[in-house]
């Protein structure tokens, strides 16, 4: 996904830490969008406890209206629709 948006020349974040009042850590956040948009990629599918937090991740996105957008490998990364940037 870094590459990708790098090869995109998209801005974004890769946040290594919780910071007062988070209550996520995203995979990346897009900075060129309206709204910060949180990238979140899935890849431990066969993991109850794993796949508890991404329901619980997907409720605080959907609560909170922050725009998310999800990659659940092995899917093909191209499948993945981003957001446009402002311009």
């Amino acid at each position: 996904m870094a590459n990708r948006l790098v090869a995109e020349r998209r801005r974004f974040i890769k946040p290594l830490r919780l910071e007062a009042g988070d209550v996520m850590l995203p995979d990346f956040q897009l900075t060129d969008t309206r709204q910060p948009t949180a990238i979140e990629i899935y890849g431990m599918q066969g993991n109850e406890q794993y796949l508890a937090r991404k329901k619980e991740k997907q409720l605080l996105y959907a609560r909170a209206a922050t725009p998310c957008v999800e990659w659940i490998p092995p899917a093909d990364l191209a499948s993945v629709r981003l957001p446009k940037p402002l311009t």
